[in-house]
Formats: C-alpha cells, sequence, structure tokens
C-alpha cells in the first residue's frame, strides 16, 4: 500500500508557473514606465506611501531587505521582478482552480487553458517586472474564487472582505470589486442573512481600509485636517487629464488598451508600411522607446506576427460568438462562475472606459477574466467543436493548444525577449554616454525633461541631476548648482530634449544656453540631444 502523500496539483502548477516567470523577467524599465520610478523609492524607502497603492512600496521594501540577506549577488530590481513574480505565479494557481474545480475541465486541458492567460502580454509582462498590479489581481481572483463557491457560507463573508480589502490597500482602484460582493451577498440572502452579512463587510472595510488610510495619511504623512487629507486621498482622480470624456476616440482608445494587454505588439513598428510611416512623422517621439525596443526584430518576423494576431483575433471572435449563442446552456450548467466573473468584467470595462482607457495595466484583470469565461466554457454544448463548415469534430483542448502556441510566440518573439536585455531600452542608453564621461564631485547634469531619464540616472549614477525648474521659485537652487559647478571647473550636461509634457516650456535651458554660449558644444550622442558647458 502507497502510504506517500500525495503532492497537491496547485504545488506544480505554482512552481512551474514561477520557474516559467523567473526565466523570463525583464530588464526594461520603459514598457512599465513607472517601473525605474518605483524602484529608486523601494530602494530608498523614500516616501513609502502612494495613495493610490498605499502598502506596496512598503512590503516590496521589506521584500528587497530581506531578499538581498538571501541573494546577495542579484541585482535589486530582478529581487523586486522575483516578488512581483510570486504574486503572478499564486495567480496562475487561482485560474488552474477556476478551471479545474469549477468548470470542472480535465488536468491536462486546465493546464493548456492557464498557459493561455500565462501567456497573454498582460498577465505575462506584469508578472516579470516592477508595478503594482500583480498583488491585487491574485487577491481578487481569490476572492472571486470563493465567491463562486458552491456552497456559500457565513465565514466566507470574512475571507472575501479581507481579501478586498488587502486588495484596495495594494491598489486604490479596486474598490470598484464591491460590486461583486454586494451581488453576491445579496444572491445568496437565503442562505447567509443579508443584513447582518453587509453590516459585516462594511464594517470590515470601513474599520480596516478607513482606519489605515487615516493612520498613514493624517497621522504619518501629516495630511492632518480634512480638505488636506482627502486631497492626498484623491491623488491623481483630482486630475482632468486622467478622465476620458465619451466620445469618437473612445472606442479606438479601449481597443488600443484592451488589445495591448492580449498582445504586446511591439512587432508592429517593424512592419515595413508602419516603420515608413512613422520615419516621416513628426509624432514618433512619444513612440520611441517602443520603437527602439523593436529595432532587432526582422521584417519577415513582424508580417509573420501579425499573420498569427489575425489568425488570433479571428479564433477569439468566433469563441466569443459561441459564448454569446450558447450563454442559456452555460449559464444553466455554470451560473454560479459565470455570473460574478461577468459583473466583475463589465463593472471595470466601463470605469475604465472613462479612465485612462489607452493604457493596458487597466485591463489586465478583464483579461483573465474574459479567457476564463471563454476558456472554462468551452466544455458546455458538446465535446467536439467545429469551428468552420466541413471540418470534423475539434476537441476543445487543441484549440486551448493552438491559441496558447500562438500567444507565446506573438508575445515572446514580438516583446518579452527584448525586454529581457537592458540595452534595448532606449532610456537607458541615453545616460551611457554621460554616466562614462561625468564625474562624480564636479559635474552635475540637468534635464529638460526629466521624466524617466532622472530616475535613470539616480538608479544608475551618483552624479547631481536637476530638471529644469518648474516654477519660479526653483530657479535659484538651480542657477547655484550651475555656478558651483562651473566655478569648481566641473562641466554640465543638458539634456535639451523636451518630449514629454512641459508645463515650464524651454525658457530657462534656452536662456542658460545663451549665456554661456562661448562655453557649450554638442555632445554627440545618437539617442540625445546633449549639450555641454565647461
Amino acid at each position: 500500500m502507497n502510504r506517500r502523500p500525495k503532492v497537491p496539483e496547485q504545488l506544480f502548477v505554482f512552481a512551474g508557473s514561477l520557474i516559467f516567470f523567473l526565466c523570463t523577467l525583464a530588464a526594461n524599465f520603459s514598457g512599465p514606465h513607472d517601473s525605474i520610478g518605483y524602484l529608486n523609492g523601494i530602494i530608498t524607502n523614500k516616501d513609502p506611501f502612494h495613495p493610490h497603492h498605499l502598502l506596496y512600496h512598503f512590503i516590496a521594501h521589506y521584500w528587497l531587505v530581506f531578499s538581498q540577506a538571501l541573494l546577495p549577488g542579484v541585482k535589486d530590481y530582478y529581487l523586486v521582478e522575483i516578488f512581483t513574480a510570486l504574486w503572478g505565479s499564486g495567480t496562475m494557481v487561482v485560474v488552474y482552480n477556476f478551471f479545474r474545480n469549477r468548470f470542472r475541465i480535465p488536468v491536462w486541458q486546465s493546464v493548456i487553458s492557464l498557459t493561455v492567460i500565462a501567456f497573454s502580454f498582460g498577465p505575462w509582462f506584469y508578472s516579470v517586472n516592477i508595478e503594482v498590479y500583480a498583488p491585487p489581481i491574485f487577491l481578487l481572483l481569490l476572492a472571486l474564487y470563493i465567491l463562486t463557491r458552491e456552497n456559500w457560507q457565513k465565514g466566507d463573508v470574512w475571507k472575501v472582505a479581507l481579501l478586498h480589502v488587502l486588495a484596495i490597500l495594494f491598489h486604490q482602484v479596486h474598490a470598484l470589486f464591491t460590486v461583486v460582493i454586494l451581488y453576491k451577498l445579496w444572491q445568496q440572502r437565503k442562505n447567509v442573512p443579508f443584513l447582518p452579512s453587509l453590516l459585516q463587510y462594511a464594517l470590515t472595510g470601513i474599520v480596516l481600509v478607513g482606519g489605515t488610510y487615516f493612520l498613514i495619511g493624517w497621522v504619518l504623512e501629516g495630511h492632518n485636517s480634512l480638505t488636506q487629507w482627502t486631497n492626498w486621498l484623491e491623488g491623481y482622480a483630482q486630475q482632468e487629464a486622467h478622465w476620458k470624456p465619451l466620445n469618437s476616440k473612445t472606442p479606438l482608445l479601449v481597443a488600443t488598451g484592451y488589445s495591448h494587454a492580449f498582445i504586446g505588439g511591439h512587432f508592429v513598428f517593424r512592419l515595413p508600411p508602419v516603420e515608413k510611416y512613422l520615419s516621416r512623422s513628426l509624432s514618433t517621439h512619444s513612440l520611441g522607446d517602443e520603437m527602439y525596443l523593436a529595432r532587432h526584430i526582422s521584417h519577415s518576423l513582424a508580417v509573420f506576427l501579425t499573420f498569427l494576431c489575425v489568425v488570433l483575433g479571428i479564433i477569439m471572435l468566433w469563441l466569443v460568438i459561441r459564448f454569446v449563442r450558447r450563454y442559456k446552456t452555460i449559464s444553466t450548467a455554470a451560473g454560479k462562475v459565470v455570473t460574478p466573473l461577468m459583473i466583475a468584467g463589465i463593472i471595470y470595462s466601463a470605469f475604465f472606459t472613462f479612465w485612462m482607457p489607452e493604457i493596458l495595466e487597466f485591463w489586465i484583470f478583464q483579461v483573465v477574466l474574459v479567457w476564463l469565461l471563454l476558456l472554462g466554457a468551452l466544455q458546455y454544448g458538446g465535446q467536439g467543436l467545429p469551428p468552420f463548415k466541413g471540418w470534423g469534430p475539434v476537441k476543445p483542448v487543441f484549440i486551448v493548444a493552438a491559441i496558447s502556441l500562438m500567444l507565446f510566440t506573438i508575445n515572446f518573439f514580438g516583446s518579452v525577449r527584448w525586454m529581457q536585455d537592458l540595452n534595448n531600452d532606449q532610456y537607458y542608453t541615453k545616460i551611457q554616454q554621460v554616466k562614462a564621461a561625468a564625474r562624480k564631485d564636479k559635474d552635475i547634469i540637468l534635464l529638460q525633461d526629466a521624466w524617466q531619464l532622472k530616475d535613470f540616472f539616480r538608479y544608475f549614477t551618483d552624479i547631481p541631476v536637476y530638471e529644469a525648474p518648474a516654477v519660479d521659485s526653483l530657479k535659484p537652487a538651480i542657477d547655484k548648482a550651475v555656478n558651483d559647478c562651473l566655478g569648481n571647473g566641473g562641466r554640465v550636461y543638458i539634456y535639451t530634449e523636451a518630449t514629454h509634457y512641459q508645463p515650464q516650456g524651454t525658457v530657462y535651458i534656452d536662456s542658460l544656453l545663451k549665456i554661456y554660449e562661448p562655453r557649450k558644444k554638442v555632445l554627440p550622442d545618437a539617442q540625445a540631444k546633449i549639450m555641454v558647458i565647461e
């Protein structure tokens, strides 16, 4: 009799997912644009409590301290990415459990279905970089897994409430998930009394989320008036630029963000017609880092990956049509699973139609939900699936395998592969010449556009770095730094290009270059416009 304990399937899934993510860790900070700034903040633990993702920087910092002690020779950014990969691997376990235990799919089909989500660009890349999205997605999916349990119990209210609290503290936007929980409490009111459950859930959220925000914002951060505290709490929500009104551009913005969460798409810049158009366009500066990343992709590979995208799009459209046509059958068989997933997807998609819809990060959760619904529903409505007339029955597992293989090919060879090499990060290459030439105790760096570059210099060099003053009150400090540097025989390296939102204009640096006209020279650089005053 074999008395050896059986190893849970989920352990293999977690280990396999973690190995996969660790083998594809990113060495690119421009793709997820906030990564280099987050990395600097995590290392220094300066201003660790961002109101929109309250816990992330604080916890990631202490993870870094802990992992540095265990792996002292590993680069800081890889250690932080391991932190992300652990959460991403946890997400894959929950996804597997959905396929296996909620949709009752066989083991191997569940594993292959899992890889479809793992190979989609958003879930993949945001499990291997430095960003805030992996922890709350894991927590929300785990909450959904409990919400879709067959026999809902009173104790589940606590579990879901605590998971939701943690998700909000990792990213504020996940307050949206409240709608899904309220639906479940109402739907299960005969099994678990509604009002006591609602009160329990509400008090848990108010005490833990509200209390944490009050303690950190009011007490620790010093926003100790109602106006200051609410302004801090709202953060970016006060900025009109983040809110997008419904207009003729909305479908395109939504399509851009949503599709990018499925497909990285960097190879598109190497399609001959696209490359030719962008080379003539004056608006390519904002796409410069993506174009630089894709520069080694051959034209033939770009065309092939585009062909795969078309095939994938056709299959996905067929899956969506099939889901809609057979929704009644699917809902009858798995309504307790399908309905909460659909509500979550609709609520999040509706919100991000108004809030920066072109940004892929805000569609990652919905990508996971869409694949869970489409692939989980494949088993309903017959064992064989005839995609086209004249074809014999095709088993669902083969369709899922084809989708998985296409997604891996498209996203690895069209995006992820190139993001594993730091030399493919354009902002990293922009600092190399100055990094090699500048002297720590004598020279300074002045940036017209500090976005990205300032954080790259701070991480990769010890050279003092300044940005063009946005208001007059900041000018004296910059003037003093420039005068002290030049007075001590130093050099001022000036990055003159304005490629991002520039509220201060270029007046300051233009006047500085005019004043020091006899002492300035151009520093030849293929990637940046650099002037040197010495």
